[in-house]
């Protein structure tokens, strides 16, 4: 009768695990299923899950892609890798290449986030990056060159930089995705502009313009605009510097209120060096100085040529 008894627990206890089991993996299933148009529900569900329940390494492993995937797509930044390195461990030799490339980009992403080695991010992504090519996920494709993009871009490796912003604009084109068109438009046109690759650079930016006016999105505007007139600037045997200014005039009238933001008075300077108005340059260049100047990060490009602008004075 002992023995039998025993036998009943034993059954029920593996009923009772079959079946919970079975309503774990239903219930990543489902987050899974609404992640990309109810990514807060199915963090939700993934948050409320009893860690306790998931019983296999492979349970374990999805719940934790899963939930870094809701996460961020709930703009929640974490630089905690307890959950992306649970991923990471099982996908490096489990799973599909979607999952790999999956688990490889939210570790990276994680690293970013508490500013971690440039070289360890782009090591992350490049690995995203090539098990992403194995997929459909075109989206995850323009995330990671982006990404890398950026990364190559902070340390001014402008053609690596240049390659990647190309693969995202592809990718986001394709997508119709504006917005993530709009930054890697921006970023190749900024990148070519600083490789001198001017005759490239314009009708870039100009197409990044374009998306910006069309989004409404007039902090980024002004922001290419600046970028516009500063190769223009430079390369003022070609363009019109007066022409220049009464252009850069009628944006900050047109979008800003007739305001110059303080982030554009290198530019200012510039101009009113070409003009050969020097003292109105020394403003804008002392004013920018004040601005960026902090014990962190010494403005050396505005010391560098307010001394220029000293010099143009006999100072």
């Amino acid at each position: 009768m002992r023995l039998r008894n025993i036998f009943i627990l034993l059954f029920a206890a593996l009923t009772f695990g079959c079946g919970q089991s079975k309503h774990i993996r239903q219930s990543l299933d489902y987050a899974s299923s609404i992640m990309k148009e109810q990514p807060d529900s199915a963090r939700a569900i993934l948050a409320n899950m009893e860690r306790s329940a998931l019983k296999s390494r492979a349970l374990r492993a999805r719940h934790a892609l899963l939930y870094s995937q809701a996460l961020d797509k709930c703009y929640v930044d974490t630089d905690n890798d307890s959950l992306t390195s649970v991923a990471l461990d099982y996908y490096k030799s489990h799973g599909t290449d979607h999952e790999r490339a999956l688990a490889y980009y939210y570790n990276g992403i994680v690293v970013l986030n508490k500013d971690g080695e440039t070289e360890q991010i782009i090591g992350n992504m490049v690995a995203a990056q090539h098990y992403a090519e194995n997929t459909d996920d075109t989206y995850l494709k323009g995330l990671i060159s982006f990404i890398v993009g950026k990364q190559y871009y902070n340390q001014l490796s402008c053609e690596e930089a240049l390659s990647s912003f190309d693969i995202a604009v592809t990718c986001f084109r394709e997508l119709d995705l504006k917005q993530n068109l709009l930054l890697s438009l921006q970023y190749k046109g900024i990148s070519q502009n600083i490789l001198n690759m001017y005759n490239e650079a314009i009708p870039t930016l100009y197409n990044a313009r374009d998306l910006a006016i069309e989004t409404n999105n007039i902090e980024i505007l002004l922001n290419i605009f600046q970028n516009i007139y500063s190769i223009k600037i430079a390369n003022s045997d070609i363009h019109d510097i007066h022409k220049i200014k009464e252009e850069f005039y009628e944006v900050y009238n047109k979008y800003n209120n007739g305001n110059i933001p303080t982030y554009h008075y290198p530019l200012w300077a510039n101009i009113h060096m070409k003009l050969g108005d020097y003292n109105t340059a020394k403003q804008y260049i002392t004013k920018s100085i004040e601005y960026f100047d902090t014990p962190k990060k010494i403005n050396v490009g505005g010391h560098y040529r307010l001394a220029q602008i000293e010099h143009k004075l006999n100072n």
